[in-house]
């Protein structure tokens, strides 16, 4: 099994890679979270780049507020802003 450790400073991301694992038929099971500072400007972004967003955003609490959006592999993608 491979293991690469992604980030500034520190782990943000692990990534696995195991040769002997049938690879996932099923991208819509994955989904990838990344903190943005600004939702809204994080959106406007997506939005400016041709991408639609695929649900949100969602602020389930004052705390908290994000979004989703779909990469080409139909991974689900998440940009959450803490307030």
């Amino acid at each position: 099994m491979e293991i690469a450790f992604l980030g500034a400073g520190g782990t943000e991301v692990e990534l696995f890679y195991d040769s002997s694992q049938e690879p996932m038929g099923n991208p819509e099971s994955i989904s990838l979270g990344f903190k943005v500072n600004s939702v809204n400007e994080q959106i406007k972004l997506i939005e400016e780049k041709g991408l639609s967003v695929e649900s949100g955003p969602f602020q389930p609490n004052p705390n908290v507020k994000f979004f989703f959006v779909r990469d080409p592999n139909g991974v689900k993608i998440q940009f959450v802003e803490d307030l």
